[in-house]
Parts: C-alpha cells; sequence; structure tokens
C-alpha cells in the first residue's frame, strides 16, 4: 500500500466531522476549546516560571558580589511593589537579623533566631 495515495473525499477530515452527530460535534469542539485553554495555562505558566528564574538569578548575582548587604536590604525593600521569590526570603531574614541584633544576643544565637 502506498502512503501517499489520497483518500477519498468521504474520509477527509472536514467531511468526518460535518458527518458526525451533533453529539460527536459538540464532544469534539469541546476537547478543542480544553486543549486552547490548556495551551494558553502552559504558556502563561512558562512565562511566569521564566521570570521568577531571571528574578532569582539577578538577586544571587547581587548577593554574591559581596557588597553592603544592608544596602541590599534598602534597595530590595524601597522598591514599589514587594519583592518575591527568593529576594523575599532574604528581606524576611535580614529584617529578623536586624531586630535580634539589637537585642545584642550571643552570635550564635543571633544566627540560629535567622
Amino acid at each position: 500500500m502506498n502512503p501517499l495515495v489520497e483518500l477519498p473525499d468521504q474520509l477527509s477530515f472536514v467531511n468526518l466531522i460535518l458527518q458526525a452527530s451533533p453529539l460527536v460535534q459538540g464532544v469534539m469542539a469541546l476537547l478543542a476549546l480544553l486543549s486552547i485553554i490548556s495551551w494558553m495555562l502552559i504558556l502563561r505558566r512558562s512565562r511566569v516560571l521564566a521570570r521568577a528564574r531571571s528574578q532569582a538569578t539577578k538577586f544571587e548575582t547581587d548577593f554574591w558580589k559581596g557588597r553592603d548587604l544592608n544596602g541590599l536590604y534598602s534597595r530590595l525593600n524601597g522598591q514599589n511593589k514587594p519583592p518575591s521569590g527568593i529576594a523575599n526570603i532574604f528581606v524576611v531574614g535580614y529584617t529578623e537579623y536586624a531586630r535580634l541584633r539589637r537585642q545584642n544576643l550571643h552570635p550564635d544565637s543571633l544566627v540560629e533566631g535567622c
């Protein structure tokens, strides 16, 4: 059997859909709609994950430069929107560190508290 042989018009994709019962057409339309919605969600989630990965990489680069952590904290805390992801973990940890540091705790207790 030659795979390049064309199918009769009765077996074309459009004709199969048009000749199907209304129930089958409804199920196919529902499946097509759900497929489109699924791909929209997949693409949206991939953009969110890419943005989060980019923000995490940028924060890690800034953090490991070894500059003043107080300056990094001030910059992150002074933004219009609150930091997210790993930057938020840093801000919360540094806030706790500053609070405990004012209590003149032993350095081991200070690190453990953060």
